[in-house]
């Protein structure tokens, strides 16, 4: 056969953005999700690939729940480093809380290094929970969505668009970095005997707070909404000290019957990020297989013509079939 009789037939990508998906995790990614998240690990060490980060002001996608973990804290978008730098990002509620042996923990204000499909990184940091939707996705992948602002998914994206502008495909990893600032401690409740504290503006959570108390050490550990329950029936000042989920500590000196807000004069110590990259599977089509993936999230096959029309070529369950073009048939 003549080769310009030739069917020129394409494989178009299914646009997230130009983001490109696929239908099974690719031999790297298979190998990333095998390494499960200890109940006393805090991820730190994973690049995980398998998250999509959604635009939650675009008009096509569904705002169903949201919770804010800084709501007890007065004028917080002033006093938040995230929200002043407008880096603030939402996780769905079953992937909010860190499940370690004895305690459950919030990841409110956990820095997270996302990757997009330009390669470029951005961290952003946990400020709550949001459930989102939009066409075409199903509840498993719903639980796998990043909430971020439009102007961080086009850094993520490159700015370009494409059939879905609203979600892109992204690799995320938890991060410890150099924030800037050093963390506070806020009174959100107080009693007669008690005090609830919130820490903010810390670059790594925060897993307890010690009270020193003379020889006396008393430890609070976090709460699953993100607050530490002190007790100071024995007087209003105290030595405070901060633990980090690497075991740091952070020393501040604290007296609740002057104020309600305590800055610390020092921060953790940074980690070296994780060299986490964008991936995607080369799998377009296997035989005998179909996708369960949304239209969304896969690959699309078409087939084209040199007068630069095309027709999407529909899924089989066992095999493509490559139908004669108009070029082809006036050509044989």
């Amino acid at each position: 056969m003549p080769p310009r009789s030739l069917l020129y037939t394409v494989l178009l990508l299914s646009l997230l953005l130009v983001t490109v998906f696929s239908q099974t995790p690719s031999k790297k990614t298979k190998r990333t999700l095998k390494k499960k998240i200890k109940p006393d690990e805090t991820a730190k060490d994973l690049c995980i690939y398998d998250f999509i980060a959604m635009d939650y002001e675009d008009p096509h996608v569904t705002l169903q729940t949201q919770t804010n973990c800084y709501s007890l804290i007065q004028n917080y978008t002033s006093k938040i480093l995230s929200f002043d730098r407008d880096l603030q990002c939402y996780l769905h509620p079953s992937n909010f809380y860190i499940h370690k042996a004895n305690n459950t923990i919030s990841r409110c204000g956990q820095a997270l290094r996302l990757v997009g499909p330009s390669q470029k990184q951005f961290i952003c940091y946990v400020a709550g929970t949001m459930e989102l939707s939009a066409p075409d996705l199903n509840k498993d992948l719903q639980t796998r969505i990043i909430g971020i602002q439009r102007h961080n998914l086009n850094y993520l994206t490159a700015g370009l668009t494409g059939a879905v502008s609203y979600i892109s495909q992204v690799t995320f990893s938890p991060e410890v970095p150099v924030l800037g600032v050093t963390p506070s401690i806020h009174v959100v409740q107080r009693t007669e005997k008690s005090v609830s504290l919130q820490v903010i503006n810390s670059n790594t959570i925060v897993e307890a707070v010690e009270v020193i108390d003379g020889n006396q050490t008393t430890q609070y550990p976090l709460r699953r909404d993100g607050l530490f329950v002190v007790d100071i029936s024995k007087g209003p000042v105290a030595t405070l000290r901060l633990l980090s989920d690497s075991h740091e500590k952070v020393s501040l000196l604290c007296d609740f019957s002057k104020g309600d807000v305590f800055v610390s004069d020092f921060h953790f110590s940074a980690r070296t990020p994780q060299k986490c990259r964008f991936l995607v599977d080369d799998v377009v089509y296997q035989e005998h297989t179909r996708t369960s993936l949304p239209s969304v999230l896969k690959w699309q096959i078409w087939q084209g013509t040199v007068s630069g029309s095309g027709s999407q070529i529909p899924e089989s369950e066992r095999e493509v079939y490559i139908k004669k073009s108009d070029y082809y048939e006036k050509e044989a």
